[in-house]
């Protein structure tokens, strides 16, 4: 695992910064420019360490406390130029993972395992702390984020939930989007993102999904204010006719009153059922209604005009392009 990670982050190195390998190597060290980028596992190979441990540990402190600023950031940003943002993206495709997945295994790692002097890397006391920091990286001139500005967050027993939630984030685009898994989340992975799309299946008579009903105490915890949010979640119209989708509604008497400001009000039209706390007003939901038990032909349709209208709202497209 060690080798693995070396390996990727190495092999993104010399698809990133190519003129760097030139300068590190008239630079601070004799090792060639081989050795320095491009390490690859080979059999046998021991696992070494040139630092003490008192110096190992001053930079794994260090670099804890570069993830602790980072938790607070919405957006870290890395300057490279085109043909660097299109060698990411293949990378990225070709190991199944998004751009911003890539870039953070990338910046993520200690410079002391890839051996490269540290000062030339990274300045943990600037701004963006991810952010590679060297003189020659300023003829980099376009910005790219390398984290999503938008996190999804979804609790499901029988993955209905879990589907629509990757569903959005394919029409989105994985480097917009993040996918969290609730039941593995902390109230900082919410903290994180400016833009929530939460995703929450009603069950039985109106009672909210076990592990966002577990997740409640700490949602009610979280400071809302100054973040968008976009509610969906699954129910069954004909079987539990008077609770549909009540769960939007109790997500949404949790998170309004602290702040959020909720986009993604859904049509009522086409629906057949009697109740819902879910409801905006006589009209709408208070977000986007699935019913894949008796409906599941209209889902796709239905989560793609979502999707395109919550983009509107949340002006997305200004976002990314500013």
């Amino acid at each position: 695992m060690y080798y693995g990670a070396l390996s990727i982050r190495a092999e993104a190195w010399l698809i990133v910064s190519p003129e760097v390998t030139k300068i590190m190597a008239k630079e601070q060290t004799d090792r060639t420019t081989l050795d320095l980028f491009a390490h690859e596992r080979r059999p046998g190979r021991p696992k070494t360490n040139p630092l003490s441990r008192d110096e190992q540990l001053r930079i794994n402190k260090r670099n804890q406390l570069k993830r602790d600023k980072v938790r607070g950031l919405k957006r870290v940003e890395l300057k490279l130029n085109a043909e660097a943002v299109e060698a990411l993206n293949e990378l990225a495709e070709s190991r199944n993972m998004s751009r911003s997945e890539l870039i953070e295994e990338i910046t993520v790692c200690s410079p002391a395992r890839l051996l490269i002097p540290q000062d030339c890397l990274f300045c943990y006391d600037c701004l963006y702390p991810w952010a590679i920091f060297h003189p020659h990286f300023n003829k980099f001139q376009e910005v790219i984020s390398l984290m999503a500005i938008t996190g999804i967050f979804f609790g499901s027993d029988t993955g209905n939930t879990e589907n629509i939630a990757k569903m959005i984030q394919k029409q989105l685009g994985k480097d917009v989007a993040d996918v969290h898994d609730i039941a593995k989340s902390s109230k900082e992975d919410l903290e994180a993102y400016d833009i929530l799309l939460l995703g929450i299946p009603t069950w039985y008579y109106g009672e909210a999904q076990c592990d966002w009903d577990d997740f409640f105490p700490t949602l009610e915890e979280i400071d809302f204010n100054g973040k968008l949010v976009a509610l969906f979640g699954c129910g069954d119209q004909e079987d539990y006719a008077e609770y549909f989708c009540d769960a939007l509604g109790t997500i949404r008497d949790i998170i309004e009153p602290r702040g959020a400001t909720i986009v993604g009000h859904w049509p009522t039209a086409g629906y057949h059922f009697e109740a819902s706390k879910g409801l905006a007003d006589d009209d709408h939901f208070v977000g986007l209604a699935i019913d894949e038990d008796r409906q599941p032909e209209l889902t796709a349709e239905r989560v793609e005009k979502w999707v395109k209208q919550i983009s509107e709202e949340l002006h997305l497209d200004e976002i990314l392009n500013a």
